[in-house]
């Protein structure tokens, strides 16, 4: 596996945030570690992306504005280095409406970035109240930083429930059970991180062998138009959390040697990994999942706790973190 080229993606700068949303990809929450991309981390992977021919990405967590002034070297390192930011994804969960908060966002503009992501969506209203996300839009016009609220008929939708938080179970009374179950195909869920836990009541499950029946290989694993690399150093995938290779590597190659999981995913899909964890090293497998990446991440989950593939399943909180969801979950 090679990447020749890359074409646009996002840095997640870190994965302390102050929410812990039921559909969260990264497995960010209060738990996970405080680090922050570190300014040599920051020069290289800019210079690297850069080399590759992506000229710009999108900043994200975690939640970044935990850390501004961090938050704010990270955009004039990618500025001097040709980087440019299109956005910085934020949830509102920071702000708070006070004089400090407006000097965070005018300082955020100084940096030439004059553009917030807003993560509009009933699992972060479960956190985060309608009226705080209000009052950062409000400010936001104030200082002159436009918005890109994502999604924003979540917003109008939420608005009916009120302005404060709510839980799934509010929506789920409020609009119905299919309007739970639809949430994955509007808001581009897929089940990993904490999705595949979530939805495991909502939606229908599969044996392993009819995901298996379908599963090909996983050539997602190629594409460059929405990758992340992370505070770390690992370069993630597609989509694919919880995978974490080494982004020096990126244009050397992904080879396996170095990186034997991967290879499997890209050659012959959860199928070959499948067999791998039950063959080699006596994986069982639940009864059913709701579709293969929901497989892959248990299997992987199996991996990581028993110390199997380290130098792919990076960072290792991201796994420790689904354990300790799931159990919350199970005491619910």
């Amino acid at each position: 596996m090679r990447i020749k080229n890359l074409t646009s993606g996002g840095i997640i700068t870190n994965y302390s945030c102050l929410s812990q949303c039921a559909h969260c990809l990264y497995n960010s929450s209060p738990f996970r570690e405080k680090d922050f991309m570190t300014i040599e981390m920051e020069i290289k992977v800019f210079r690297k992306i850069k080399d590759l021919g992506c000229n710009y990405v999108h900043i994200g967590g975690g939640e970044p504005f935990l850390n501004p002034e961090s938050l704010y070297r990270v955009l004039k390192v990618a500025k001097k280095e040709g980087i440019s930011v299109e956005y910085v994804e934020t949830n509102a969960s920071w702000f708070r409406g006070v004089d400090r908060d407006y000097d965070i966002l005018k300082g955020l503009k100084d940096t030439g970035v004059d553009t917030i992501l807003i993560s509009i969506s009933p699992f972060h209203n479960e956190y985060i109240p309608l009226e705080r996300v209000r009052e950062l839009i409000i400010a936001c016009d104030h200082v002159g930083i436009r918005i890109l609220p994502w999604i924003i008929e979540f917003y109008y939708e939420i608005e009916k429930l009120g302005y404060g938080k709510h839980s799934l179970q509010d929506f789920e009374k409020f609009y119905g059970r299919d309007y739970i179950m639809k949430l994955p195909e509007r808001y581009w869920i897929k089940m990993l991180g904490r999705a595949g836990i979530t939805f495991k009541r909502y939606m229908k499950s599969f044996s392993v062998n009819q995901i298996l029946e379908k599963s090909g290989p996983c050539i997602e694993l190629l594409n460059t138009t929405h990758f992340h690399i992370d505070l770390y150093g690992n370069y993630i995938p597609g989509l694919c959390a919880g995978i974490g290779l080494d982004f020096n590597d990126i244009d050397y190659g992904f080879y396996r040697n170095k990186y034997p999981l991967v290879n499997i995913l890209l050659e012959e899909g959860v199928r070959g990994l499948y067999r791998t964890a039950t063959t080699e090293y006596n994986y069982k497998a639940k009864n059913e999942y709701l579709d293969k990446c929901d497989l892959c991440q248990d299997i992987r989950r199996f991996f990581a706790r028993n110390n199997y593939f380290l130098s792919e399943l990076k960072p290792v909180k991201f796994y420790e973190e689904i354990e300790r969801y799931e159990k919350l979950m199970e005491a619910k």
